[in-house]
């Protein structure tokens, strides 16, 4: 009697234990998740940030005012062998933005920007 006690006690310290480990696992996965999107955050940010450096005169503008006004812009792309051109529908309601925004992406241009086979991406208003 006293050895099926003493088994089913082992059986659920077995569970218990294997239950922390789980929790372990997917704990370290959060952890890993969190720090791949921490990196993908900053890389953002500094990307926006070299953006209106270079291409807006250093010009400060709020991340929620980049997303909502120019990067959700509309538009379309044509690609070819050597060339990717991306033309923004530009927001007739925002005049003084979108005239920064032509010229910023003529500065960005400039730069030469190539996608990951070698294309050279062409930005148009």
């Amino acid at each position: 009697m006293e050895r099926i006690q003493d088994f089913d006690k082992l059986k659920k310290n077995l569970e218990e234990e294997k239950r922390l480990r789980d929790k372990d696992k997917v704990y370290k996965v959060d952890v890993e998740l969190d720090q791949i999107m921490t990196c993908f955050k900053m890389s953002f940010v500094n990307l926006c940030s070299f953006f209106l450096i270079k291409c807006f005169d250093r010009e400060k503008f709020e991340l929620l005012t980049l997303m909502e006004s120019i990067f959700q812009l509309d538009g379309s792309a044509s690609v070819s062998d050597v060339r990717k051109v991306i033309d923004l529908e530009m927001n007739p309601k925002e005049p003084d933005l979108m005239d920064k925004l032509y010229k910023g992406l003529q500065i960005l241009n400039t730069m030469q920007v190539h996608d990951l086979d070698g294309r050279l991406i062409e930005f148009g208003a």
